[in-house]
């Protein structure tokens, strides 16, 4: 049976792993390492350590990225273990195996073998989540169209025949990507709908980003592909936060991107709108808008709402961006780019 858990010791644990995370100073620091071998030995003192021990020379930038990841994995697991009431929580630690199916479904698209596509993966999270099996068998299927039918046995289940018919029609790798999130989207969103209403307002800001931006992009993302309304319909979510079904019909029916970023200017997004950028440059610049804009509330919430139970999802969310800052340093080192150049690719909120 499992013992009734403690809200205050979960949020207590939330801000211990705060205070591990790395200051922006040695971020630039390990920026400035002579190698990798120097990056992945300074990083081998911090909280990372322990997933680096099996790390072999000459280290790779998969590997590392690996290592971080599973540690990330780790911190998020141990959470959902002591958080009372962590349906949201848990929903979230489904976005890992939302990324390893795209990784899949990518790779059988491009006609890779399943040892190529196994050297990339690390199924971790799925081992811990029981749903190991099914994404090794995508994995090893023989086609795009039986990797799917295999993807059947997750929650990828109601969209799994979308993402193979919109590839097939539009052979766009992006498509199958979002089919993928938005069965992540549909489960996160349902998680949040099943929350007290009185738990909600906090973690209103992060659904809302990630349910909103997921809307958006993909209305974007549907334009460039010549979507007729009714498949981009398909892909949209039923519901939406802070975006108004008006906005919604609108521009499904819009002519092109140009008017449907015109349309966000009278959403609470218009803000993350960059002036200037035009086409496929305004979804890359949109999407970095809304991922920053995420971990920019997770990082207010500590001094702003120091007891909400939303610091546990705000916890994970800044331990996923320090993961990604460490990964686009093993990059540019790999790349051998000068410091200032790393530097440029950190983020910092």
């Amino acid at each position: 049976m499992r013992l009734k858990l403690d809200p205050i010791y979960a949020v207590a644990k939330s801000f211990g792993i705060k205070g591990q995370l790395l200051p922006y100073s040695y971020l630039e620091e390990l920026a400035e390492s002579r190698s990798v071998d120097e990056f992945v030995d300074k990083l081998r003192i911090t909280p990372y350590g322990q997933h680096l021990t099996d790390l072999k020379k000459p280290y790779d930038q998969l590997a590392i990225e690996k290592a971080l990841r599973r540690h990330v994995i780790d911190v998020h697991h141990r959470l959902v273990n002591v958080t009372p009431r962590a349906e949201l929580l848990s929903v979230y630690f489904y976005r890992y195996v939302a990324s390893d199916m795209k990784a899949v479904l990518r790779a059988k698209a491009m006609g890779r073998g399943f040892e190529e596509i196994q050297q990339g993966l690390d199924l971790y999270a799925e081992e811990l989540l029981g749903v190991r099996d099914e994404v090794v068998r995508a994995a090893a299927a023989a086609s795009l169209e039986e990797a799917v039918e295999e993807l059947r046995r997750t929650f990828l289940a109601p969209d799994a025949s979308l993402a193979y018919r919109i590839w097939e029609e539009r052979r766009d790798l992006s498509a199958l990507d979002s089919a993928v999130s938005k069965a992540f989207y549909t489960k996160l969103l349902k998680a949040f709908k099943k929350t007290p209403r009185g738990g909600r307002g906090d973690l209103k800001e992060f659904i809302a980003l990630e349910v909103d931006g997921y809307q958006i992009l993909t209305l974007l993302r549907a334009k460039t592909w010549g979507l007729p309304a009714p498949q981009t319909r398909e892909l949209l979510l039923d519901e939406q936060v802070n975006l108004t079904r008006d906005f919604i019909d609108d521009a499904v029916e819009a002519e092109d991107i140009g008017e449907v970023v015109k349309m966000l200017a009278n959403t609470p997004y218009r803000r993350l709108v960059a002036g200037g950028a035009e086409g496929l440059a305004v979804i890359s610049s949109l999407e970095e808008a809304f991922k920053k804009e995420l971990y920019r509330k997770a990082g207010k919430l500590y001094k702003a709402k120091p007891f909400s139970m939303a610091i546990t999802i705000a916890t994970v969310l800044l331990k996923e961006l320090e993961a990604r800052n460490l990964t686009a340093i093993a990059i540019g080192l790999v790349e051998g780019l000068r410091p200032s150049v790393i530097a440029q690719s950190l983020w910092r909120v």
